[in-house]
């Protein structure tokens, strides 16, 4: 070997092994950025997208009590009334107190807390009227008169019955039941609400509703040929205002007046076969009200109109009447749930001369009030061993101010509670109707107003804050109910609310759910 000779030197595996190293060290933090990129995009849009998307597309809807609007089907509708018997020896009419409370047991609506007491020996009717004047509703007295007839019972203008000691008991319970209480116009009341269309007999009640418009009507036909005087204001204020002051708790009433000239009735009468005078039909009554109502203007206001026209025929057709079913003749009809129609028929001397009809203020209010009356279902029936005292002041006596706040209590409470049953049910079928704050606490609001209300009825009893609560109910239910928020989203479902998204979200979603794969397995290893 020569001296020159150069020894090879070893390969630098350590060099190569080191570069080698280094490119699987980039490829790796190459790999764990895509997968952390991959990861950070999942979670942003699964975590934090679809949800944010889900939140902000969603229908807005504040909770609402289902439970307890449910739970107000339970509440009985029982109605407490406070009877205090009066007699001159509470301790000898021990008997009757004692079939009066058996009487009073057999009600389905009423709770009668009865209470006897002592009557003072100078008390009369006249005296006990007086003083019933100031009673509170919902009270009731059954006073002994030994002035009355032998076994007479007398049903006075307030909130008292009268009865001579031979009186049967059978009689006051029947008077009590029939007049005062009616309970079986209440119960027929309450079925009609609960079971729509069931009870034809109800068909012409005047429903509910927070405000009426009175608006009485003069019809002058032939305005130049006669002339009528007729002060309606004065009407109002003698005969209709008293009316307006009982009935205030039930409604917000307000009286309008206005006068039609050159219109007719509606329909062609028939001359009657003497020659003297004219007739409409009894059949062609009903064809009256359809024409005349275009011209009364009966959308002059959002409150349900009751009309009371009072008419002077033509001198032609004077004097006019309509016919009964049974073929009398009468002067005014009166139709449910309308109003009335009233015929003042002038003289004949001053349809010859042109002359002034002057109209009686106090005669023709009275008519209309007894039309009122009707609406109201306000009448009843004949009971031979009993009668009532002639009604002198106020337009309604005192206990049928009371028969009309317990029906009126009852139908509002009652109809408040299926109106919320019905959306509650409508509610929470239909997920996609907004429920704002304002149908949440007019829903929350009714709810306490008829829990209220039934219990304000049990005993003691307070049946004008019952009224008040009633009314209160009746309003926000149906305020609710009829709510135009109700109908913002109602139309568009959720299927179109993902036919709408996806199309957007799917060209985003596809790699990043393919991507979850390949980021599973990388974790776990």
């Amino acid at each position: 070997m020569s001296g020159d000779q150069r020894v090879a030197e070893p390969r630098d595996e350590k060099s190569g092994g080191a570069g080698e190293s280094e490119g699987e060290a980039q490829a790796r933090r190459q790999e764990e950025l895509r997968m952390w990129s991959a990861i950070a995009f999942s979670i942003i849009i699964l975590g934090a997208g679809i949800p944010l998307w889900w939140k902000t597309t969603e229908v807005y809807r504040v909770d609402l009590p289902y439970s307890e609007i449910e739970e107000l089907q339970a509440l009985p509708p029982r109605v407490a009334v406070n009877v205090t018997l009066l007699t001159r020896d509470p301790a000898g009419t021990s008997r009757r107190v004692v079939e009066l409370a058996k009487g009073f047991e057999s009600s389905e609506l009423f709770e009668v807390l009865l209470s006897p007491a002592k009557l003072e020996a100078a008390e009369s009717v006249a005296t006990l009227e007086e003083k019933d004047k100031q009673t509170n509703p919902g009270s009731f007295k059954i006073v002994e008169m030994k002035s009355l007839p032998n076994g007479s019972v007398v049903l006075g203008n307030h909130r008292s019955l009268y009865f001579h000691p031979e009186a049967e008991t059978e009689t006051i319970l029947h008077v009590m039941r029939k007049w005062v209480f009616r309970e079986d116009y209440l119960k027929e009341l309450v079925a009609s609400l609960e079971q729509p269309g069931g009870r034809a007999g109800q068909q012409r009640r005047l429903k509910s509703e927070p405000c009426f418009d009175l608006v009485l009507t003069t019809v002058n036909p032939e305005p130049d040929r006669l002339t009528v005087v007729f002060d309606a204001e004065s009407s109002a204020k003698q005969v209709i205002e008293p009316l307006l002051e009982q009935l205030r708790p039930v409604a917000d009433l307000t009286v309008k007046s206005q006068w039609l000239y050159f219109v007719d009735i509606g329909a062609e009468p028939k001359k009657n076969p003497d020659g003297k005078g004219s007739v409409i039909a009894f059949d062609r009554i009903p064809h009256i009200i359809s024409p005349l109502e275009k011209k009364l203007g009966s959308g002059v206001s959002s409150c349900p109109c009751l009309h009371f026209v009072l008419y002077v025929p033509k001198c032609s057709e004077a004097p006019l009447s309509f016919a009964s079913a049974d073929g009398e003749p009468q002067t005014a009809v009166v139709s449910p749930r309308w109003g009335g129609i009233q015929i003042h028929n002038p003289a004949e001397d001053g349809c010859k001369q042109n002359g002034t009809v002057n109209l009686d203020v106090a005669s023709v209010a009275k008519v209309f009030v007894t039309h009122l009356r009707y609406l109201l279902d306000l009448h009843y029936p004949q009971i031979p061993e009993a009668k009532m005292l002639t009604l002198t002041a106020a337009p309604l006596r005192g206990w049928e101010v009371d028969s009309l706040y317990r029906s009126r209590v009852l139908e509002q409470a009652i109809s408040a509670r299926l109106t919320l049953q019905s959306l509650s049910r409508l509610l929470g079928e239909i997920s996609n109707i907004v429920i704002n704050e304002e149908v949440g606490d007019a829903i929350q609001t009714s709810v306490r107003s008829i829990d209220s209300t039934f219990r304000l009825l049990l005993p003691p009893g307070d049946l004008r804050e019952a009224l008040v609560t009633a009314r209160q109910a009746f309003i926000t239910a149906e305020m609710a109910f009829g709510h135009p928020s109700l109908l913002a989203l109602l139309y568009f479902p959720d299927d179109q609310k993902y036919a709408v998204y996806i199309p957007l979200f799917l060209p985003v979603m596809i790699p990043v759910i393919l991507s979850l794969k390949n980021t599973w397995k990388w974790l776990k290893q």
